[in-house]
């Protein structure tokens, strides 16, 4: 910054590699263009394929700063992120495997690693194909929570006690894992967190989840989903006053939900189960409560069709009117 050369130096540069390997990892057709005037770095383009996928990049920094400041745009689409950690790119191993797609614009401050994390800002979108969890079992979790819910509500819903779900042996595989994401004060927050599971080989994940990028502290509000029925919590019935309810634990045709909260770090996940039973107590009573209503309903309607049929023909017919008015048939 002091240097008079390098205040007065303008530079032009580019640079072109059929590959270059660096501990383990194959990065080919690497291509870049350069420029620098009056202590502005400029890195007009660059672009190169690795792991399978392909990486596009451009940047603006101001050197002068005692602090440097830039400008910051990336895409990376297709990138095998199993070959990354295969490559010791140690990023990824305790996040999600998969075929990622990425998109990020953003600027920051300092380019050593700890401020650099801190001062970034920036906002994109990603999406992992074909993913899998590696430090979270999602099937599993899915599982104990409904085994908690069971136990707690079970006072509350005559006939539940003692019924169980069976231990889920499903490889866990996702279609994709999708969110918008921004990045503040070191924290990444990816809002609109989505993991659509594959056909019969997952639970689905909605919610918001933020990471710490300095600590990797963990903090997710999750919904888990599951869409396929693997628990088998869906069959789970119960008799009350006579009238099966079943399903109990969901909402009609809807899959069983499951509000979960996650802590922890992206190495040791902590899970806590405290919503879940009261979620599914309401959901339980609520469809007793519906049974129980079609029950009495159905009960008066034949009482009062039998006292119909007593009526004279002209009164029935009117009488056959007003009860479809209000039974619906």
């Amino acid at each position: 910054r002091k240097n008079d050369v390098m205040l007065a130096a303008v530079l032009n540069a580019s640079a072109n590699f059929a590959f270059i390997k660096v501990k383990g990892a194959r990065m080919s057709d690497m291509t870049a263009a350069m420029s620098m005037r009056d202590l502005n770095l400029a890195l007009d383009s660059f672009k190169m394929n690795v792991f399978d996928g392909a990486i596009s990049a451009s940047m603006n920094a101001a050197l002068k700063p005692k602090t440097p400041t830039y400008r910051v745009k990336a895409n990376v689409t297709g990138l095998e992120l199993q070959k990354a950690v295969e490559s010791q790119f140690a990023l990824f191993k305790n996040t999600v495997l998969g075929r990622a797609n990425f998109s990020l614009e953003g600027n920051g401050a300092s380019f050593n690693p700890d401020p650099a994390k801190r001062n970034l800002v920036a906002k994109g979108n990603m999406k992992i194909d074909n993913a899998a969890f590696t430090t979270f079992d999602v099937a599993k979790v899915a599982s104990e929570a409904i085994a908690k819910a069971i136990n707690d509500i079970s006072s509350k819903v005559p006939g539940l006690k003692g019924q169980t779900i069976p231990q889920i042996k499903a490889d866990t595989r996702y279609e994709y894992v999708s969110s918008d994401f921004s990045i503040a004060n070191g924290k990444f927050s990816a809002p609109n967190f989505v993991a659509k599971s594959q056909p019969n080989k997952g639970i689905d994940i909605n919610g918001n989840t933020e990471v710490g990028m300095l600590d990797y502290s963990l903090n997710a509000n999750w919904e888990l989903i599951d869409t396929y029925n693997l628990t088998k919590a869906r069959d789970i019935s119960v008799e009350s006053n006579g009238v099966r309810v079943s399903p109990l634990l969901a909402d009609g045709a809807n899959p069983l939900r499951l509000p979960i909260k996650v802590g922890g770090t992206c190495f040791n996940p902590q899970v806590n189960y405290g919503a879940v039973p009261e979620a599914l107590a309401k959901v339980a009573l609520n469809n007793v409560g519906k049974a129980l209503e079609s029950k009495v309903k159905a009960e008066a309607q034949k009482a009062i069709q039998n006292e119909v049929q007593k009526a004279a023909p002209a009164v029935k017919q009117e009488l056959n009117k007003a009860l479809k008015g209000i039974f619906g048939k």
